[in-house]
């Protein structure tokens, strides 16, 4: 938003899941309309339907809205109705689950944050290339990372207990390996927007090494930027499967060296040796919930 405005566009904001994710004083703009929708609401898709159709006509015609860039959006009834205006459609996203049929139908613009994502968009002849970016004034080296006594590692394990997909159980069974001397001179954080009761039912060994290990701490909730990384020196990061998580480069901008997955698209922004290291991994077929097996590979990362 502030960049858009930067460069002369009147933006407004319809976040379509109402006041339940609202993140307080940063967000309670004029040009920021809350949706009377509740996520889980909408019968055609609970995750990014908006229920209510007639709110949503209403917020294009009275911002009189040219352009509207869609968050992973599933549901295409917002898109028909902004083409049924002459109004132009645009995709941001971190992965695909759709047919890409669906994608050059309801969108005139994709936007990819990787070259992975790009590569698997490119045939749509509509996607262009626009690289994560990372707020600096937010983020920046302060706290922890700063210091040098000890070891303090971070990882955020987001909301990805139901799949396990940032392989924050492969990261607490390593842990759980270290020695005594080891474990004495480090530490781990972990922060989750799931209580940690979520991660003991997907993977029960994991919750009772988490709550054995004086050494790892748990969090939940939402935080406010820099979030964590100001608490640690070192982020960890051994996901499975993903197109690139915010977090990692988040973590580099504060300064913070990163220990991640060897494999796609990670080691596009993590050199082993230069910013961090790439952990090995085995690569194999997963149906998963980002698209295509063959576009998106799942790696099993190496505890070892």
């Amino acid at each position: 938003m502030n960049g858009l405005q930067r460069l002369g566009h009147d933006v407004f904001i319809f976040a379509r899941g109402g006041e339940e994710y609202d993140f307080g004083p940063d967000w309670n703009l004029g040009n920021v309309h809350y949706s009377s929708s509740r996520m889980g609401t909408c019968p055609r898709c609970p995750y990014t339907g908006i229920a209510d159709l007639d709110e949503f006509r209403s917020w294009l015609d009275s911002n009189q809205i040219r352009i509207v860039l869609f968050n992973e959006q599933l549901d295409p009834a917002p898109m028909a109705e902004c083409k049924g205006k002459g109004v132009r459609t645009v995709f941001f996203g971190l992965g695909y689950v759709l047919p890409m049929a669906f994608y050059c139908s309801h969108f005139d613009l994709i936007i990819c944050h990787t070259k992975l994502t790009h590569r698997i968009f490119a045939g749509t002849g509509i996607a262009q290339f626009v690289p994560w970016g990372v707020d600096c004034e937010l983020f920046s080296p302060q706290g922890r990372n700063l210091t040098s006594d000890s070891v303090v590692y971070f990882h955020n394990a987001g909301m990805s207990f139901g799949n396990l997909r940032k392989g924050t159980h492969r990261l607490v069974r390593a842990w759980g390996g270290l020695s005594r001397r080891e474990k004495r001179e480090t530490k781990l954080i972990i922060h989750s927007q799931l209580p940690i009761d979520v991660l003991r039912h997907n993977a029960p060994e994991v919750g009772e090494i988490v709550g054995r290990e004086a050494n790892i701490e748990f969090f939940v909730g939402v935080s406010r930027p820099p979030a964590g990384y100001h608490l640690a020196n070192v982020y960890v990061y051994p996901a499975s499967v993903d197109s690139l998580g915010l977090t990692i480069t988040e973590a580099m901008a504060c300064g913070m060296p990163v220990i991640v997955t060897a494999g796609q698209p990670f080691d596009e922004f993590v050199r082993h040796d230069v910013n961090g290291l790439l952990v090995r991994s085995r690569r194999r077929s997963w149906s998963n919930t980002l698209g295509h097996a063959r576009e998106w590979k799942y790696y099993d990362v190496t505890i070892a």
